[in-house]
């Protein structure tokens, strides 16, 4: 049996994991197609929506995180309590829409 070096196309759970493995290894431009191509075939997946939050937030891209963080709030909002507690987000922790985003602040 021949291994498939690609993710099968319309699956977004699988394709939002490689991103993931792609964020860590810091091959951005590889992890962002990913998560863009998650939401493209589920656009109520929180989890890509999340995690292009934490790459932009990496890259020091805060006003594209948060609409990504905003997105991902809205279609879970536990994702709040996430944002809290992850360290990719820890640039962005400080300002105030982050802290409206995330309820801290009205």
């Amino acid at each position: 049996m021949k291994r498939r070096s690609r993710p099968i196309p319309g699956m977004p759970l699988p394709l939002n994991n490689l991103g993931v493995i792609q964020l860590r290894e810091h091959h951005h431009a590889t992890a962002r197609r990913h998560f863009e191509k998650a939401i493209r075939l589920k656009p109520d997946y929180v989890d890509p929506y999340y995690n292009l939050a934490c790459l932009f937030a990496i890259e020091n891209q805060p006003k594209e995180s948060l609409q990504y963080l905003k997105k991902a709030v809205s279609l879970h909002p536990s994702a709040g309590t996430w944002a809290c507690e992850d360290s990719d987000l820890r640039t962005l922790k400080d300002l105030p829409e982050f802290k409206r985003t995330v309820g801290l602040e009205p």
